[in-house]
């Protein structure tokens, strides 16, 4: 049995209907062409583009060519810019349970130092920018990369501190 809601459609399916509402963007009236999408625009036609998307109305909606019963199933339209490599490293690092703050938790617990340069954290925001899927990757890298601390450091007694000083390096037990 679906646990899913039978007014709104299952999320993958609308993404991909609604992708095509990109070329119809318009700059001063005129749209812009078929083949253009915000990807594949110059940096300030992709800036103005993504400003237009962010001011998308139900009534867009029903010019792109929804029909009125199914734009009003639509009780929200959400707006959301590309996060930048800058915030991706600051989700990890900032909030009080980020996942560094999580991890340096569970190694205290074992009274063990974690230690991780501030370049790791920047080579896992370009491996998640690269994945183009935003923060929702940031966690299993760090876990990728934190897996193997988590088997060696109970086993060993004699470590109190944990370096990582790059994501393509093996950690420094100390």
């Amino acid at each position: 049995m679906s646990s899913q809601s039978p007014l709104l459609p299952d999320a993958m399916p609308l993404r991909e209907a609604l992708r095509g509402l990109r070329h119809v963007l318009r700059k001063g009236g005129e749209t812009l062409k078929e083949t253009m999408t915000v990807d594949t625009l110059p940096p300030p036609a992709a800036r103005l583009a993504g400003a237009v998307l962010r001011e998308v109305e139900p009534e867009d909606l029903l010019r792109f060519g929804l029909i009125p019963e199914f734009a009003g199933r639509l009780p929200i339209i959400a707006r959301l810019n590309e996060l930048s490599k800058e915030m991706m490293v600051r989700i990890m690092v900032e909030p009080q349970h980020s996942i560094y703050r999580q991890f340096r938790a569970i190694l205290q617990n074992e009274g063990v130092e974690l230690v991780i340069e501030p370049a790791v954290f920047g080579q896992i925001a370009d491996l998640a920018f690269e994945f183009k899927v935003g923060a929702r990757s940031l966690r299993g890298i760090f876990e990728e990369m934190i897996t193997p601390v988590l088997y060696v450091v109970p086993d060993r007694a004699d470590v109190k501190k944990v370096t990582i000083r790059s994501l393509f390096e093996e950690a420094v037990f100390s």
